[in-house]
């Protein structure tokens, strides 16, 4: 390649970026005009966006630390409101939705094209696009408006159910990107994900142990600021359970990711410094008193042995004994592993009104076993919050508790199935990844994709659906190392 070959390729990239700067200009000189002519956001949440907005100006040629920028926001569940009926839950889908529409741009603009956006080189894809064309379908079948007419909320089904699943495949593509064109974004990455693992357990921990913390968070969420939930955490509030007076605390639920995490190595820490994020993380997990997550990381920990052939989970199994035998004096440790091993022969205490929730899944399923009932087919109606009966319904109405068991009854073989296949395919190139004798970092992300499989099962199976979004994070990762994998072998030949 000559002088004027390389003088020629940075001015066509200049040209490419400057033209890329001129559609995000236009784009957000739209936006900003609609935003205030209606009068759309109030004035904290006009703060958050022009501060976004602000910095996304200055760094929108760096689709990395955009990515970075939603990744914060996916975990901090800020919230924008309500435009045209359509609530934006999260400050983060804006960011998520710039964030593909600029690695599009640059994907089309520059000469280096991306293995993850071909369907020929990418299989993952392939996968999604069927996954979305389902949606699609299931949406047109039974269309519901993003508030149904007895004036359910629109998260309780409707548009807004499918409407996330594409933003959460729209991130995952564009995980995928980065990995495959950046070299070292994987590590950050992950790095970043384990720093807002930590930060996020830490005010799980503190809302326990200070009340004014939680009822600020909750005047948050009354003011329209903060929403209910996060993207990659769930639900954050706090409880009591009734049967054994362990207090409920679902910001926590994140715990098992950060110990994933240190487990496969997929991060560069000081050892010291592991140990005690581990210790920590595992004594989130207890605190969150939830005993599917418990048990998937035992089952996450059990295939990571197995594979690494480690003899280390024995240390990480005895210090949880440990602890159970310190409990009678721990006080509201005791309280939080008695309901992990809280397991009475009545099914209603054990599983909150899951297993008759379950026998209607499986029984209507029977009926409707290639499409299901439909997403939103159920109403809630008059049913107080709270109640088994609000349960129940809530959850019929969009398959929330028992995912594989859910998805069947609201969409049908036909729609668990490329969730399935994602699954295996999950399982096998990771393992693929992880038998490669590139780098260790490239082995560890391959055994980080295997565990993090196992340890969701329990939760998919038994509990809600918020390890559905981590589970695309990882697919966006390892469609990433796969696409790399692809390029490295394409130039061998």
């Amino acid at each position: 390649m000559n002088f004027i070959t390389i003088i020629k390729r940075m001015n066509s990239r200049i040209v490419d970026e400057k033209l890329n700067y001129l559609v995000v200009i236009i784009f957000f000189s739209l936006a900003t005009g609609i935003i205030i002519s209606f009068g759309i956001f109030t004035f904290p949440q006009m703060l958050i966006l022009i501060a976004a907005v602000f910095v996304l100006f200055f760094i929108f040629n760096k689709p990395d630390i955009i990515c970075f920028i939603a990744v914060i926001l996916m975990f901090i569940p800020l919230s924008l409101g309500t435009i045209f009926k359509l609530r934006l839950t999260w400050s983060a889908e804006p960011i998520i939705m710039i964030l593909f529409f600029l690695i599009v741009l640059r994907n089309v603009n520059f000469e280096e094209k991306s293995s993850v956006l071909a369907a020929k080189e990418n299989p993952f894809l392939v996968v999604l696009l069927l996954y979305s064309a389902i949606f699609i379908f299931n949406y047109v079948r039974y269309p519901l408006p993003a508030s149904s007419i007895a004036g359910v909320a629109e998260e309780m089904g409707g548009v807004r159910f499918y409407y996330e699943k594409i933003l959460i495949f729209l991130f995952c593509l564009s995980i995928g990107y980065l990995v495959e064109m950046y070299n070292t974004f994987s590590k950050r990455f992950l790095n970043l994900l384990l720093w807002m693992v930590t930060f996020v357990t830490a005010l799980g921990v503190l809302i326990l142990l200070f009340e004014p913390l939680y009822e600020f968070i909750e005047r948050l969420r009354d003011s329209g600021v903060f929403t209910t939930s996060s993207i990659l955490t769930g639900l954050w509030f706090k409880g009591i359970d009734p049967f054994t007076g362990a207090l409920r605390n679902t910001v926590l639920w994140i715990t098992p990711f950060g110990i994933l995490i240190l487990m496969a190595n997929v991060v560069n820490v000081r050892k010291m410094l592991k140990v005690f994020l581990l210790i920590f993380f595992i004594i989130g997990l207890i605190l969150s008193a939830t005993r599917n997550f418990f048990f998937g990381t035992l089952l996450a920990l059990i295939v990571w042995a197995l594979l690494t052939r480690n003899k280390k989970l024995l240390i990480v199994l005895v210090f949880i004994t440990i602890i159970a035998f310190l409990l009678p004096g721990m006080g509201l440790l005791s309280r939080q592993f008695g309901r992990i091993l809280y397991f009475p022969s009545d099914l209603d205490k054990l599983t909150s009104f899951r297993y008759e929730l379950f026998k209607v899944y499986w029984s209507t399923f029977k009926q409707n076993p290639l499409f299901g009932v439909g997403v939103g087919a159920t109403e809630i109606g008059n049913s107080s919050p709270g109640s088994p009966e609000y349960f129940i319904l809530q959850n019929l109405r969009y398959g929330g508790h028992g995912f594989f068991l859910g998805t069947l009854y609201t969409q049908g073989v036909v729609g668990l199935m490329p969730f399935l296949l994602l699954y295996v395919m999950t399982i096998k190139h990771g393992l693929r990844i992880f038998r490669l004798q590139h780098t260790i970092h490239y082995r560890n992300i391959g055994l980080f994709s295997i565990i993090f499989v196992a340890y969701s099962f329990i939760p998919f199976l038994i509990g809600g659906s918020e390890t559905y979004n981590q589970f695309f994070i990882i697919i966006g990762v390892l469609a990433g190392l796969v696409a790399r994998e692809h390029k490295l072998h394409e130039a061998r030949k």
